[in-house]
Formats: structure tokens, sequence, C-alpha cells
């Protein structure tokens, strides 16, 4: 489907070796999630999405022999799968549990691993942390609505838990998004910038609780919802590794 070979690309171990891991592992769960919310009557789809996952189980295997390159073509080839999928979701109707708003976060995760090996944009005028801001915000909002969407109605401390957690994380993108209109002043540190940060690290700090609580749950079968725990253990990574890079 397409080519993995390595040819003259740098060491995973060249690259942070949790950063490369974080991303194996993010497109592969994104893959599986695919496969499993994709229509029985999408066969070929799903047939496609299996591939992905079983290509990025084994660069988790390989490890830090992988290259840099062998990632970043798997990660291309991934994205514009993704972009595929929600091409058909907006013309055509696809038989498929995964929203719209959904896949396309998986392919802004996608352009961010590319950016991150060094096949994609770097959009070096914006400040890393705000960029990560702006990358990271909507996604969790994202996340946090789809946990409280498979909470069963009676969860209602869940759901509302969780329901506050999209809130705050949206309120807060849109102040990032004004924030980026502010840097074209070349200021990149000021009192309200250093506000939001801690804003932006309280609210993951106090999201990857509630995570951790709702992953001891599930692991003991003790909340009653329809959301699977590697769902919920992905989530916690993706605020683990955001809130690793403000610092």
């Amino acid at each position: 489907m397409f080519s993995s070979a390595c040819k003259g690309g740098i060491s995973i171990a060249t690259l942070n070796a949790d950063t490369a891991s974080f991303w194996t592992r993010n497109l592969r769960d994104h893959a599986l999630f695919v496969y499993d919310t994709l229509s029985p009557q999408e066969e070929s789809e799903r047939q496609r999405a299996l591939y992905y996952l079983r290509w990025f189980d084994a660069r988790l295997k390989e490890g830090s022999t992988a290259s840099t390159d062998t990632l970043a073509s798997g990660a291309e080839s991934l994205r514009v799968f993704l972009l595929h999928l929600l091409r058909r979701q907006l013309t055509e109707g696809l038989s498929m549990l995964l929203t719209p708003t959904y896949l396309s976060h998986t392919v802004s995760e996608s352009e961010e691993a590319l950016r991150v090996l060094g096949s994609g944009p770097s959009r070096s005028s914006l400040d890393p942390q705000l960029r990560s801001h702006l990358l990271w915000l909507p996604i969790l909002a994202g996340d946090a609505f789809v946990i409280q969407g498979a909470l069963d109605e009676i969860e209602k401390e869940l759901i509302r838990l969780y329901i506050g957690h999209a809130h705050r994380f949206e309120e807060t993108y849109a102040y990032a998004v004004e924030l980026a209109g502010f840097l074209r002043t070349g200021l990149t540190d000021f009192p309200a910038m250093d506000r939001f940060r801690d804003m932006v690290r309280r609210e993951i700090s106090a999201f990857l609780l509630s995570l951790r609580e709702l992953e001891r749950l599930e692991a003991g079968n003790l909340v009653l919802d329809k959301l699977p725990l590697v769902f919920v253990e992905h989530v916690r990574r993706e605020a683990e590794f955001y809130l690793g890079t403000l610092g």
C-alpha cells in the first residue's frame, strides 16, 4: 500500500524515543477505532483500516530500530486514508460510528505526527506551545464529549464531569485562538499568556485525574457505559503528552 523502506532515514533513537513511541501508538489506535466503528457493510474500508492497524503494531514491535522515514510514510498514508473516509462521510454517507469532527481530528494528529517526524510543514512562525494548544484543546474537548456520550444515562455525575471538561477545553481553545493573534505584536510572553498556561495545566491535570479514575472503574467493570477501556487509555496518553509539551 505504501513503501516502508528505510531510505537513509534517521533512527528513532535520534528522535526522542518516547515521542516516537507516542505517535506510533497514537496512529495505531486511530486505525483500531476506524476498524471497530466501520459497519460490516464497509468491508473494503475495514480491511484497509486493519492493514494500518497491523502495520503500526509491527512498528511498535520494532521500537527504536524503525526509521523516521518509515514512520512518516505510514503516517502520510494513514492521513490520506482518513481524509478519504471523511470525504465519503461528507458527500455520500459512510456507515461508521465515528463523527466527521472526530475523523477530522485524527487527520490533524496525523499531520502533527508528520511535522514531528520532519515530513510536514514546520509552521515555525507560531509559538511551539501555542501550536500545541491549538492542536490538542479541541481534540481533548471532543474526546471528553465522546466519553460522556458513551456513558449510561444513569451515570449522571460522570456525565456532568466530562461535559464540564469538554466545555472548559472549548473555552480555553477560544482563548488560545485570540492569543495567536496577539503574537503578531512580536511578543511571545506576557502576563495573560502566563495565566493562560496555568489555566491549561490545571485543566489538563484535573482531566487526567478523572481519566485515571475512569480507567480504574472500567478495569473493574464498575461503571455503566459502552466505552472500551482502550479508548480511555488513548485519551489519557494524549492528555499526558499534551501536558508534557508545556514544560
